[in-house]
């Protein structure tokens, strides 16, 4: 798949991701919004022209700081604190807002299952997180892409037939 169809795939995860927030479907927000953050750094490695499909990296499943640490760390830099704060708050809360809960109550042996919580106030920072990301993401594959082209050899100019 191209960097460009992962990109778009994150860009509209992104949006649905807005709109479950907006219609009170916090949880699934939360969750598409790192599906989006997770498809974009997928475009990042298919636009270093690594496939992600390939057996080597079929092992990282939905773990994007592992898909992270496989970026050049050149196209970490300029290194941004916050890019890696955002990306670990909203792994925990996408692993928290997947399935319901055990919660414990208070009683020996007892333990109830709750469904994931998550707020208005919660979800909307999510995605603001996953809207930042993506645009750190895309930065990064605009990068590739000029990396790429700067390394391809240039085809020497080649002779007209008939001069010397």
């Amino acid at each position: 798949m191209s960097h460009a169809a992962w990109m778009q795939q994150a860009e509209n995860d992104l949006a649905a991701a807005k709109i479950l927030s907006d219609a009170n479907h916090h949880s699934q927000a939360v969750w598409l919004a790192g599906q989006a953050v997770e498809k974009a750094h997928k475009a990042i490695l298919a636009a270093l022209g690594l496939r992600y499909q390939d057996k080597h990296y079929r092992h990282l499943g939905h773990d994007t700081g592992e898909i992270s640490n496989l970026l050049p760390t050149t196209l970490h830099e300029p290194t941004d604190p916050q890019v890696a704060v955002r990306l670990s708050t909203l792994e925990g809360r996408v692993r928290e807002s997947r399935y319901p809960i055990p919660r414990q109550t208070g009683q020996p042996l007892l333990t109830v299952i709750v469904p994931p919580v998550s707020s208005f106030t919660t979800s909307q920072q999510d995605v603001a997180d996953a809207e930042q990301l993506l645009r750190w993401c895309q930065d990064r594959v605009a990068r590739a892409l000029r990396a790429e082209r700067a390394m391809k050899p240039r085809n020497p100019p080649t002779k007209k037939r008939g001069a010397r």
